[in-house]
C-alpha cells in the first residue's frame, strides 16, 4: 500500500499518475461519495483512491467508523494507492462535527501511514519522500 498526502491543491493525484505513467491507473474519487452518494465501500476494486478525506467524511455521515472501514479496506486490497488531504492544520474548527472529522482523517492517515509500504508528501507538485 502506498500513501500519498499533503494539503489541497497540491498536485497529489498528477503526481501519482506521473509516477505510474506506465499504468493507467483505475481511480475511485472521493469526492463522488458526497457528491453521487456512491458506495465507498467499492473502494476495494480500485488500483487508487484520491480525495479520501471525503470518503473519511462520507463514512461518518452514514455512521460508520472510518477507521474500522480504512482496516477493512486495507485487508481487500493491500495494494491500494490512497491520495489523501491534509486537514489537520490551522485553525481548530469550531463545528463538534467539523472538528471530529478532522480528528478521524488524521486517526485514519496514521493507520495508513502505519501499514504503507511507501508515504509520500506532496508540496507544489514536488515529492517528499517520508517512509519506503
Amino acid at each position: 500500500m502506498e500513501l500519498y498526502v499533503g494539503g489541497a491543491f497540491q498536485g497529489k493525484k498528477a503526481y501519482v499518475d506521473n509516477e505510474y505513467s506506465d499504468k493507467n491507473l483505475k481511480w475511485f474519487d472521493g469526492k463522488d461519495c458526497v457528491e453521487k452518494d456512491c458506495d465507498y465501500r467499492t473502494i476495494a476494486d480500485f488500483e487508487a483512491v484520491c480525495n479520501y478525506h471525503e470518503v473519511i467524511r462520507k463514512e461518518l455521515l452514514d455512521g460508520v467508523t472510518p477507521e474500522d472501514e480504512l482496516k477493512r479496506l486495507l485487508d481487500l486490497n493491500k495494494d491500494l494507492i490512497i491520495v489523501c488531504d491534509e486537514v489537520g492544520c490551522g485553525v481548530i474548527p469550531i463545528s463538534k462535527e467539523d472538528r471530529m472529522y478532522r480528528e478521524a482523517v488524521g486517526r485514519c492517515m496514521c493507520i495508513a501511514a502505519s501499514k504503507a509500504d511507501k508515504v509520500t508528501r506532496i508540496i507544489c507538485g514536488i515529492g517528499q519522500k517520508i517512509k519506503g
